[in-house]
């Protein structure tokens, strides 16, 4: 008897299939992508290819092929879309087999007509999220033998489709996966080969330079200078000259630095001249790439109140909303925030299936925070998001030193959270209320932990409702095409209820890059 090889998920997914446990004969042949690499946000083609083992594939069997999440996630906060219907279009995928006569169906499960797509759907891990697209490839005539392929063509572009977008943000190479139905008994068995698949950046397109709002004449300090493709990703490589000019105040600064950079991003020692306000420019490429640092404002002496910058809401891999990786280094080296923290939803179920943050990862995602924290140079606040519906609304929690209890909008209402928590060791702060969950009401209300309100972020404003206003809702495309919410939930009728509430802006990042130009700081 041969060897086998065993699979030990075992899912049920309704609707669809079922994923089984099983064990392969002697050959379950194998799994290959062909690139096993794209540029982020790029248009190519991607094959996935199953050589067929020895079971072979009948009549009515098939394959399914779930790629990465991250390669769903296009520039709005929502997922582009994936389809197996019109060849002309974006994100088209089609497959093929290596022998004559078989014909096949290829379908993406839940396919839907929205470009923009919000919906969660199952996949072959068990998950049912924004970011799952499942591609399902039928045998309804012949049969697959042994050493045959079956192979699904993302971005097919043979009948005029543009191709399918790499993943919008860089990763590491990430897993695809395949399951295989050898019989056509609607029972699918997740293959034991992963191939991987991963994102670099592109091109070198941007430079963003930041520098502390606060310095003391003739004191030494450093500035953050980050190269970024057009979608904001630390680039994986840039090699030349960096040259810098003082173009309001003093300060002493190297005119030209040569730089090879593997990560993106480099620390500039400076030191301010005289008191005031100080701008530094920084330009490459022979000025193809510039960029004007923020003001900074020199003091004779330390002390007295200082500036600093932060992101205090943004998501990443662990939220079932969003995708990426990373987000502490480009806080930090990036962005040249002096605080960060993510919050990443909260989730009530608790197993290695769930994306979203649930108590079988909260250990390690506060350790993370902990490992990031520099007291004096970039602090890192212990946080998450609990997500109420109405009438309470969307809430970040934060602690103010060890992390505090990880509660789900699932299990407890906002009063229960907040009872939950010590007044000066937790904050709460309620974000687009002006946009969703309508009904928001300001009748729930805790004056010792709820003391601040997130007025802005890249969804766009929550002060009032004005649909009009250059900042609204209707004007950002930060996700779908959204609306304001009309009723009396935005930060002026809190303030007219006579709650004392402090503003602040953040990101609401989805994507792992807080701290993104015009997308909102505290």
């Amino acid at each position: 008897m041969g060897r086998t090889s065993r699979v030990p998920s075992v899912f049920l997914l309704a609707g669809f299939c079922t994923i089984l446990s099983f064990q392969f004969t002697s050959d379950p042949g194998d799994v290959t992508i062909e690139p096993a690499v794209g540029v982020a946000g790029n248009f190519g083609t991607w094959t996935v290819t199953h050589r067929v083992g020895a079971q072979g594939v009948a009549t009515g069997g098939g394959i399914r092929v779930q790629l990465p999440d991250t390669w769903h996630a296009g520039d709005r906060n929502s997922a582009n879309r994936l389809q197996a219907t019109d060849p002309h279009d974006d994100h088209y995928v089609s497959a093929n087999t290596s022998r004559q006569g078989v014909q096949i169906r290829t379908i993406v499960d839940s396919e839907t007509d929205s470009i923009l797509v919000k919906q969660a759907r199952p996949g072959l891990d068990g998950r049912a999220e924004r970011y799952v697209f499942v591609v399902r490839v039928e045998i309804l005539e012949g049969e697959l033998q042994h050493d045959d392929t079956i192979s699904v063509i993302y971005g097919d572009t043979s009948q005029g489709s543009r191709g399918m977008r790499a993943s919008i943000v860089t990763t590491p190479p990430e897993p695809v996966l395949v399951a295989v139905d050898p019989q056509g008994s609607g029972k699918f068995r997740l293959h034991d080969s992963r191939p991987t698949l991963h994102s670099r950046s592109g091109p070198a397109a941007r430079l963003r330079l930041t520098g502390p709002s606060s310095l003391v004449k003739g004191q030494a300090s450093w500035l953050h200078l980050a190269v970024v493709d057009i979608n904001e990703n630390p680039v994986d490589y840039f090699k030349g000259d960096v040259r810098f000019r003082v173009v309001q105040g003093e300060a002493l600064i190297p005119a030209r630095l040569e730089l090879n950079l593997d990560r993106g991003w480099e620390s500039i020692s400076f030191t301010p001249g005289k008191e005031g306000i100080l701008r530094i420019e920084a330009s490459a490429l022979g000025r193809i790439l510039q960029t004007r640092a923020n003001p900074m404002r020199v003091e004779a002496r330390t002390g007295g109140r200082k500036l600093y910058w932060g992101d205090l809401h943004s998501h990443t891999q662990h939220s079932w909303d969003g995708v990426g990786y990373n987000s502490f280094q480009y806080a930090r080296h990036v962005s040249g925030l002096d605080f960060y923290a993510v919050t990443d939803h909260s989730r009530a179920r608790q197993d290695r299936f769930t994306q979203g943050l649930g108590p079988h990862i909260w250990e390690t995602y506060t350790a993370q925070t902990d490992r990031y924290n520099e007291p004096g140079q970039f602090v890192t606040l212990h946080a998450y998001e609990a997500s109420f519906r109405a009438p309470y609304g969307h809430h970040n929690v934060f602690f103010r030193d060890s992390p505090g209890p990880l509660l789900s909008p699932e299990k407890i209402t906002l009063p229960r959270l907040w009872q939950s928590l010590t007044a000066g060791e937790a904050l709460t702060i309620p974000h687009h209320t002006g946009k969703f969950p309508q009904g928001v009401s300001w009748d729930f209300h805790n004056a010792e932990i709820r003391r601040n309100f997130e007025i802005y972020s890249a969804h766009g404003l929550s002060e009032t409702y004005d649909p009009d206003h250059p900042l609204a809702f209707e004007q950002s495309d930060f996700t779908a095409p959204s609306r304001s919410a009309e009723g009396p939930q935005f930060a002026q009728d809190a303030w007219a209820q006579g709650l004392m509430l402090s503003t602040i802006a953040a990101s609401d990042d989805h994507r792992a890059q807080p701290g993104k130009p015009h997308w909102g700081l505290a």
